[in-house]
């Protein structure tokens, strides 16, 4: 799911296209440009993902332990 949501595209759901790994670093850098927002999206649902899972756990251990 977090993978998923880090690779696609907000509005449209499908996944980005992602230069091939011979394409020269110009075509990474427009890449980088035109998909900054969808990127940044998807790296703040990650980070605030990992955080609230690890909020959830931590809650959970402290309610286990009475």
């Amino acid at each position: 799911m977090a993978f998923s949501a880090c690779w696609c595209s907000p509005s449209t759901s499908r996944p980005l296209p992602i230069p091939a790994n011979t394409q020269p670093a110009d075509a990474f850098a427009a890449f980088g440009n035109h998909y900054h927002n969808e990127i940044m999206v998807g790296a703040w649902i990650q980070a605030i993902g990992t955080l609230l899972v690890s909020i959830f756990f931590l809650e959970l251990v402290r309610l286990a332990a009475g």
